[in-house]
């Protein structure tokens, strides 16, 4: 699928991102969870950069720097796009930087690089969510919104095995650990980390909403 469109808002300080006929990400933002409380960028007044390929938005907070950045990804075997070769671009690589700029150290719970408020497949029923975990021996599945599965995954006991970073009270909400892929008859949406080395990153669809985080655990 060709590259979406970043659909900013300057008004109502809101990001989308859409496909042409295809889905549609609404409401888009990350999240900086440090020392219990949580940033979140745009935010209210957002500092931001935006051109064809490629858009950053900035947060300073004490003691911290956050730069939320989005650039076009090129389509394999291709360069990195620009204005004049945007056909060529297949998705968005989003990535946080959080910077220390304060005399103490700062202990980080976690990073959402991608949170949508709703998730537009073009489908009036549910997408099917591809859901496993992060162990060999965890069940995967194609999960549907309602239904039966040879596995019960919103017990207490499928989520303390196969599911590390589970939320409790949140036992019907859809976890794939690192990448999922959202299936509506029409259209797919793939969403995921491509670096995990040292931390555990999940993507979690509570629908209508999506949210990909990384866990540091207090790194």
């Amino acid at each position: 699928m060709a590259n979406g469109d970043l659909l900013w808002n300057d008004q109502r300080a809101t990001l989308d991102l859409a496909w042409r006929g295809g889905p549609r990400l609404h409401g888009l933002s990350a999240e900086v969870h440090v020392a219990g409380y949580v940033l979140t960028l745009p935010g209210d007044e957002p500092h931001c950069q935006i051109s064809a390929d490629r858009a950053a938005w900035y947060l300073d907070a004490p003691g911290l720097q956050i730069a939320w950045r989005w650039q076009a990804a090129p389509a394999s075997g291709t360069q990195a796009p620009t204005s004049d070769t945007q056909a060529d671009a297949n998705g968005w690589d989003v990535w946080l930087e959080v910077t220390n700029t304060g005399q103490r150290t700062m202990h980080l719970q976690a990073l959402a690089p991608l949170c949508a408020l709703a998730c537009d497949l073009g489908a009036p029923a549910p997408p099917v969510f591809y859901q496993h975990g992060w162990g060999s021996w965890t069940p995967t599945f194609a999960r549907h919104a309602a239904g039966d599965h040879y596995v019960t995954p919103s017990t207490a006991n499928y989520q303390v095995c196969h599911q590390p970073h589970y939320r409790p009270g949140h036992a019907d909400e859809f976890i794939g650990e690192w990448v999922t892929v959202l299936k509506s008859p029409d259209h797919s949406l793939l969403v995921g980390f491509v670096t995990t080395a040292n931390q555990l990153a999940s993507v979690h669809w509570d629908d209508p909403g999506l949210t990909a985080r990384c866990w540091l655990d207090k790194v």
